[in-house]
């Protein structure tokens, strides 16, 4: 009898004790209730109640998952506290990155892979470009921005004057608002604003029309190609526009914000156009009205045609050391919904990333959705990882000498290709 009780007793222990490890096997996810932590940067209040739509959502189809999200401006320090969190291994178990930020994530090992997931079928290819390295997805995109050209259409109107659609037809445009009394152009370049948003997706869209980014990547990561040569034409049409008397006040303004006092200028009748991005519209709104629709977002004009620049943003990834990443991975898949994410990106008048995705409904906004809908579209950031380091980042000081050397623009633009290469070379040799 005892040693029957003892035999059971085993058996008992046994099967405990292997439904116990088969159990810790078969997932690393808590048990009960699973609260899901988010980190971002998006601090403006619009920017805040479009995530917050997100989140409600996903909890109302998810009841046993619980969203806490916390949200930390630019100004109050994200890119500081990104890098402790991470560094310590303090991260939220979803995490919101600039582009500026994601490389030197994903290269520290930090974001989880996203490949074989479905909902990545969603977006184009040249979209999840931008969040592709070495073969592996580590982020979805949950916004398009649109950079191109404000501009005064009542003033056009008025001057019976069409929407240029190519760079010589910008500078007869120019000419005639000139002639009429009107200052054409304003483009501060506090930041390296106004010739780097100029000329930058006007580089971007030659590389694309020709080789290609990654092969372009190859030869500029291996020393055969020079990066700064691809700036050449726009640099020239910049300061064309410098030496023909169309921008506002060049070498007094080289310091003056896009998003600053361009607004002022533009929504003061100052300056009639001024390149910049569809996340101006609310600067706009607040410095015309709402009922003042006067001032307008337009594709680029280049060379020979339209374009509107693209810039990927809101690059959300699962942190790598999280303990709940199947959660965290439902939670990706409702973002990438095309009702969740039309619904989204409507709120910070952006364009969804989705294949097909919604244009911003935003009555500024609608000469450029139509080029955008047509898919007259350049990139604004490199799309794919360059040893060189970050044009965006390193451009700024070249462009702001290049214009306050403009009086000679010959050698202005070679100064500022040399300038370029040599930031290369000096970023290659770090390497």
């Amino acid at each position: 009898m005892i040693k029957k009780l003892i035999s059971v007793f085993l058996v008992l222990f046994c099967l405990s004790a292997f439904a116990y490890s088969s159990g810790q096997k078969a997932t690393t996810e808590p048990k009960g209730p699973v609260v899901l932590s988010l980190f971002s940067f998006k601090a403006a209040p619009h920017e805040e109640k479009a995530l917050i739509g997100v989140i409600n959502g996903f909890m109302d189809e998810y009841p046993g998952i619980k969203v806490e999200y916390e949200v930390i401006s630019h100004q109050s320090g994200y890119d500081d506290v990104l890098r402790t969190r991470f560094a310590g291994g303090t991260m939220s178990d979803i995490v919101m990155s600039t582009p500026g930020a994601f490389g030197d994530l994903w290269d520290s090992g930090y974001l989880e892979p996203l490949n074989g997931e479905d909902f990545l079928s969603r977006y184009p290819s040249t979209t999840l470009d931008n969040v592709t390295r070495e073969g592996n997805v580590y982020a979805i995109i949950t916004e398009t921005a649109a950079a191109g050209m404000w501009y005064n259409s009542k003033v056009l109107d008025e001057l019976n004057l069409d929407y240029p659609s190519s760079f010589s037809q910008f500078l007869d445009v120019c000419k005639a608002l000139k002639n009429a009394g009107y200052i054409p152009f304003f483009a501060g370049e506090g930041g390296g604003g106004g010739a780097k948003f100029f000329s930058v997706p006007w580089a971007y869209k030659n590389i694309a029309s020709s080789e290609g980014f990654p092969e372009f990547a190859k030869k500029v990561n291996s020393g055969e190609t020079q990066f700064g040569e691809v700036f050449r034409e726009p640099f020239k049409a910049y300061l064309t526009l410098i030496s023909k008397g169309y921008r506002y006040d060049p070498l007094n303004t080289v310091n003056a914000q896009l998003g600053g006092e361009g607004i002022t200028t533009l929504a003061g009748g100052n300056a009639i156009f001024m390149p910049g991005g569809s996340w101006y519209a609310g600067k706009f709104d607040a410095a015309m009205g709402k009922e003042n629709l006067d001032i307008k977002l337009g594709p680029f004009m280049f060379d020979d045609k339209n374009y509107v620049g693209v810039v990927a943003n809101g690059y959300v990834s699962i942190y790598s050391g999280s303990k709940k990443k199947e959660a965290a991975m439902k939670f990706l898949e409702y973002w990438s919904r095309r009702e969740v994410m039309d619904a989204y990106a409507g709120e910070l008048s952006s364009f969804s990333p989705l294949e097909g995705g919604a244009v911003p409904t935003h009555p500024r906004l609608q000469t450029i959705a139509r080029t955008y809908k047509a898919g007259d579209i350049t990139v604004w950031q490199y799309p794919v990882p360059l040893d060189i380091g970050n044009p965006w980042s390193f451009l700024n000081p070249i462009v702001q000498n290049m214009v306050l050397e403009s009086k000679d623009p010959t050698t202005a633009v070679e100064r500022a290709i040399k300038a370029i290469n040599m930031e290369a070379k000096k970023n290659l040799d770090l390497k």
